[in-house]
C-alpha cells in the first residue's frame, strides 16, 4: 500500500499496536516494534525507528533518521526528525528535537526547539518558544519563554530561566551570581 508522508507517496503499512487496533502509518523503510503504540495520525517515515514502549500520540511525527526508546512519548504536533535521539522522554505540543540532538529522560513542549548536538537530560523541562542549539547540555534545569541556549553553554541542575535570556558559553549554575560581568560562581565560604 502507498501512503503520502509529504513528499510523495512511498510504500508503508499502518502499525498494529500492542491491543491489537489499528496505529498509524509507518513507511516500509522505517521500523516500530510491536511493542509500541501509534495513534492512528502519528507517522513514521524515512530511517526512523521507534523502540520499546514509546507512545506516538497524535500527530506525533518520527522521521529521516530519528530514534524514538523506551518509555518515550510523543503527541500533539510534536516532531523527532534528523538524527535526533529520545529516549524515556516526553516531547508534546508543536515542540521539535532535531539534528543530532539527545534528549534523555527530558520533557520538550510548547514551541520549543532543541536541535544541533545539544544534549538534554534528566528531569529538565524545556517550553514556551526555547531554543536549544549547538553543543549546549542541560540537565535538570527549567527553561522557558523565549531563552535561547547555544554553542558550548551548559545549564546544571536547579537553574531556572524563564525570560529572554540569551547563553551561549559557560557553566550555568543557581548559586551563580549573575550580576557580575564574569558570570563567577560564588564561594559557599
Amino acid at each position: 500500500m502507498l501512503h503520502d508522508f509529504g513528499y510523495g507517496a512511498v510504500r508503508a503499512a499502518r502499525h498494529v499496536n500492542p491491543d491489537g487496533s489499528a496505529g498509524g502509518w509507518v513507511a516500509l523503510t522505517a521500523h516500530v516494534e510491536e511493542t509500541a503504540h501509534l495513534s492512528p495520525e502519528a507517522v513514521v517515515f524515512g530511517n526512523a525507528r521507534v523502540f520499546g514502549n514509546a507512545r506516538l500520540f497524535d500527530r506525533a511525527v518520527v522521521c529521516d533518521n530519528a530514534r524514538v526508546y523506551d518509555d518515550s512519548v510523543l503527541s500533539g504536533d510534536a516532531v523527532v526528525a534528523e538524527n535526533a535521539r529520545v529516549n524515556d522522554a516526553e516531547v508534546c505540543e508543536s515542540a521539535r528535537v532535531c539534528g543530532d540532538a539527545h534528549v534523555n529522560g527530558a520533557r520538550i513542549c510548547g514551541y520549543a526547539d532543541v536541535g544541533g548536538n545539544a544534549r538534554v537530560l534528566g528531569d529538565a523541562l524545556i517550553t514556551g518558544w526555547a531554543q536549544i542549539g549547538d553543543r549546549a547540555w542541560l540537565e535538570g534545569c527549567e527553561v522557558g519563554g523565549t531563552v535561547v541556549i547555544k554553542g558550548m553553554a551548559a545549564v546544571h541542575p536547579g537553574m531556572v530561566l524563564t525570560h529572554d535570556e540569551h547563553l551561549s558559553s559557560g557553566t550555568h549554575t543557581p548559586d551563580a551570581d549573575y550580576s557580575r560581568p564574569s558570570h563567577q560562581v560564588r564561594s559557599s565560604a
